[in-house]
C-alpha cells in the first residue's frame, strides 16, 4: 500500500518523496496500527492523515477518526482507527 501512497502523494500534492518521518507514520497507519507522531510546525503532519484517508477511500474503508492538534511551534498528530465497517 505504500506504493499507492507514493502515487497519491505525487498526484494530489505534487511531491516525489515523503518528508522525514512521514513515510514511517503513514506505513503504521496503512498497517492499521495505532500511531503517535510528534512533528514540528511545517513538517507535514496533515499529509500523514490525508494520504491514508485517500488510500482507504480507494479501498472502501469507512469510520476514520483523525485528530490534528497544533500548539505553538510544535504539533501533535494522533490517529485512532475503527475498521469495524469495511465494505467488501
Amino acid at each position: 500500500m505504500i506504493e499507492t501512497a507514493k502515487e497519491l502523494l505525487k498526484n494530489y500534492f505534487g511531491y516525489d518523496e515523503f518528508r522525514k518521518g512521514q513515510q514511517e507514520i503513514i506505513s503504521h497507519i496503512l498497517n492499521k496500527e495505532d500511531c503517535l507522531g510528534i512533528m514540528p510546525t511545517g513538517a507535514g503532519k496533515s499529509i500523514c492523515y490525508q494520504i491514508p484517508a485517500l488510500v482507504f477511500e480507494r479501498n472502501h474503508c469507512s469510520n476514520l477518526t483523525s485528530y490534528l492538534i497544533n500548539e505553538g511551534s510544535g504539533g501533535l498528530f494522533i490517529s485512532k482507527w475503527n475498521f469495524s465497517h469495511i465494505y467488501k
